[in-house]
């Protein structure tokens, strides 16, 4: 992003819609309906700013768990996803992800 304030500005917008809305449906390119739902969640500081979300859904393999993790490093933002069908994300490899994402990033 151009400055350090506009990546602020981005996150500030982005966790604020994710708060706030609490879930949401998508329709298909076959008109099936999907509501997924958004719950915070609970994640290690990492770079400037960080926020975490988890997004689920019903799906007939069983249910979709996604956690959404999003880093700010000065005007750089960084987002991760964990997702998996029918089973509990694991927390500690998105940390783990995490913590080389941001240290790749302050490398660059």
């Amino acid at each position: 992003m151009p400055s350090d304030e506009t990546a602020a500005q981005a996150m500030t917008k982005l966790r604020s819609a994710l708060n706030t809305c609490r879930s949401f449906t998508s329709t298909d390119a076959d008109g099936k309906k999907t509501t997924f739902t958004t719950s915070a969640l609970s994640f290690p500081k990492l770079g400037d700013e960080t926020f975490a979300v988890q997004i689920t859904a019903p799906n007939p393999l069983g249910q979709l768990v996604a956690d959404v993790v999003v880093v700010r490093l000065g005007n750089t933002v960084v987002e991760l996803a964990y997702a998996g069908l029918g089973a509990t994300v694991n927390g500690a490899q998105l940390e783990e992800l995490g913590r080389k994402a941001v240290q790749k990033a302050q490398s660059a």
